[in-house]
């Protein structure tokens, strides 16, 4: 009986150890599969911020003007008085730009004032020849004054010689998109004033989108309407364009904007400008003012833009160039990714995008 009893005990022990080892195995081989799992949740991405989102503005200075500028830009600067002229270019992408100037003049009225000039250079030589080789305006506003902006540069560049050295930027098949209200100290002056959005192309051939703005002022009038020719002309003030490469206006606008609006010139200069000029001292000191105002409209502008168009172009642009965009949940930040890119990702704190108004948001760079 005694040996019975201690082979039940034996044998029970056994199937206990037995049992516990089975327990301890099965432990072992789920560890490795939960540890799997987990791992697989987070996934190694890399994130490159964009150009834009790393641009910082630092201070530029000169005796003539100060303001802040992209980190790494260029600035050039031509022309004296009243026709100075500012532009910051980006060195690895020039279309990216802010360009000012003051002054432009002149601009013809008509086609019949330019052969007028040209016979009277014909006749009389002098000055008349720049006259006659300058653009005609013949439908003055804003829009039409940057459709013969390039006419224009090649007028100066020839007869301007503190031009020499500048180098003007290039609206090359300019189409105005979008027109806004202008909120210039000058409007009530102006001939049709406005505030553009409009795409063009560079130099290089180089397709780019901009906001816009001038003043189209006319101060001589038809000086010859007794002999039936308008010999007239008018002159643009306040010229301003902050531009980028196509599509990507919405990540540029905000730093471009600030460069422009933080333009200052110094009474020194403001005091030479108006001894150069017959300009009104009220309006040379419009200058220091005018920069202000027009950043705000071109900042109020692009809040009442057409965002149904800019949802389409940033879709088109996307699909053509083969992206996809990627929202971080965390941060609150939108990603470009190549196509596919969401369906092999596994961490939930990057989403596709879906929704249509994240196509507003400036995207931060490119996440792989």
């Amino acid at each position: 009986m005694k040996k019975r009893i201690t082979a039940i005990l034996l044998a029970a022990l056994i199937i206990f150890s037995l049992s516990a080892c089975g327990k301890k195995e099965a432990d072992n081989d789920n560890s490795p599969s939960d540890i799997t799992t987990t791992a697989s949740k987070t996934v190694d991405v890399k994130i490159t911020p964009s150009e834009a989102k790393q641009t910082k503005l630092v201070d530029y200075k000169t005796s003539d003007f100060s303001m802040k500028i992209p980190k790494g830009w260029s600035v050039t600067a031509g022309g004296i008085g009243m026709f100075h002229a500012i532009r910051v270019t980006d060195p690895k992408n020039p279309i990216n730009q802010v360009f000012f100037l003051l002054k432009a003049q002149p601009l013809l009225h008509s086609e019949t004032g330019k052969d007028y000039y040209r016979q009277s250079y014909q006749m009389y030589g002098g000055n008349y020849n720049m006259m006659a080789d300058a653009p005609v305006l013949s439908s003055p506003s804003t829009e039409n004054f940057f459709k013969i902006f390039n006419s224009y540069v090649s007028l100066v560049k020839t007869y301007e010689p503190t031009y020499s050295s500048f180098d003007f930027p290039s609206f090359g098949s300019f189409k105005s998109v979008e027109l806004f209200a202008s909120n210039s100290n000058m409007k009530s002056q102006a001939i049709s004033p406005a505030l553009l959005r409009a795409t063009f192309t560079d130099a290089a051939g180089t397709k780019g989108e901009g906001l816009f703005t001038a003043d189209i002022i006319d101060f001589a009038g038809n000086m010859m309407s007794g002999f039936g020719i308008d010999a007239g002309y008018y002159m643009a003030y306040n010229i301003a364009a902050i531009t980028c490469e196509e599509n990507s206006l919405i990540e540029w606008k905000d730093i471009l904007c600030q460069s422009l609006s933080s333009i200052d010139y110094s009474q020194s200069y403001v005091n030479s400008a108006i001894q150069q000029s017959n300009e009104s001292t009220a309006n040379a000191m419009q200058i220091r003012n005018e920069l202000s105002s027009i950043s705000d409209g071109i900042m109020d502008s692009w809040e009442k833009r057409n965002t149904s168009q800019d949802i389409i172009s940033q879709k088109q642009s996307d699909a053509t160039l083969g992206l996809e965009r990627i929202y971080d949940t965390e941060k609150d930040e939108i990603y470009m990714a190549k196509n596919g890119w969401s369906d092999t990702n596994k961490d939930e704190r990057f989403q596709l995008v879906t929704d249509d108004s994240m196509y507003l948001k400036a995207t931060s760079g490119t996440i792989e």
